[in-house]
């Protein structure tokens, strides 16, 4: 079992991953955003 995890700007994705005879097979992924959806962005603040 391998796990991704790429963090971004905007959100965080994860997939799940097994392999199998014919290469890598996703098993399951999920996103998460990383910033207050009620907020509008601002790329210069700080938290």
């Amino acid at each position: 079992m391998s796990i991704g995890l790429d963090i971004g700007r905007f959100e965080i994705k994860a997939v799940q991953l097994s392999k199998s005879p014919k290469g890598y097979q996703l098993v399951n992924y999920g996103t998460e955003p990383v910033y207050d959806q009620t907020k509008e962005y601002d790329s210069e603040r700080v938290d």
